[in-house]
């Protein structure tokens, strides 16, 4: 397939040793202007270099001849700030609780019940950390995405037909926020045949955990790795 750039500030044609097809920018020869056209490039013309990343820590993998299958740990996602403020969320909740007990006031109970679903919602969040693994299995009709053996809200089952699955990517996203600086996570999104994008896998700690699912399902699937704007 013939691509004919033009350049986005004059319109003169770009030749074509202006032009670096890896990165999609490109330098235009009368004017100097240098512009992206990642957007104007068909697929099989973005194709990326491999990325031929390591087993991360955090991840354990498992390949049969008729299936793939990828844990994650949630434990990796551990951090300080979590336990730290869900430590001394939980110590000052449970004294009031306790004060409820001892004077009989259980009316106290109402007026901090708030406090103590956040309290609860905080101790069985840290557990399922502790204790929660995310599989992934893949094979030839399906990818399946379990997250168990606790249940979490917003952590939700998913399954795509693999013949639907057009290409996967990376993408970095802002988790939250710690004394004003924002806390970045890490995704797995996909795109199917029919247009669609939809997320994977969300909350991983790094980029090399998401790059490496990525990289293990299309590897194993036979997915050509192209170049997908906003990704890593």
């Amino acid at each position: 397939m013939i691509l004919q750039l033009n350049c986005e500030q004059c319109g003169a044609p770009v030749s074509s040793n202006n032009v670096n097809i890896e990165k999609a920018i490109a330098k235009c020869d009368l004017c100097g202007a240098v512009f992206s056209f990642e957007n104007k490039i068909p697929p099989q013309v973005a194709e990326k270099p491999p990325l031929n990343l390591e087993l991360p820590e955090g991840i354990d993998m498992l390949k049969l001849a008729g299936e793939l299958t990828l844990y994650i740990k949630w434990s990796s996602a551990f951090n300080k700030f979590l336990i730290l403020f869900s430590a001394i969320w939980n110590s000052v909740v449970f004294l009031f609780v306790l004060v409820a007990i001892l004077t009989g006031q259980l009316i106290i109970l109402l007026f901090i019940s708030i406090h103590l679903a956040v309290a609860i919602g905080l101790t069985w969040y840290l557990v399922a950390l502790w204790y929660n693994t995310t599989e992934i299995v893949v094979n030839r009709q399906m990818i399946s995405v379990r997250h168990k053996p606790i249940w979490v809200p917003f952590y939700h089952n998913r399954d795509v037909a693999s013949v639907d699955i057009q290409q996967l990517f990376s993408k970095q996203y802002v988790a939250g926020t710690v004394n004003g600086q924002p806390r970045y996570a890490f995704e797995v999104r996909l795109l199917t045949t029919g247009g669609k994008e939809l997320r994977l896998l969300y909350g991983l700690k790094n980029s090399q955990q998401a790059q490496y699912i990525e990289q293990e399902i299309e590897k194993y699937l036979k997915i050509k790795d192209v170049r997908v704007l906003g990704e890593l």
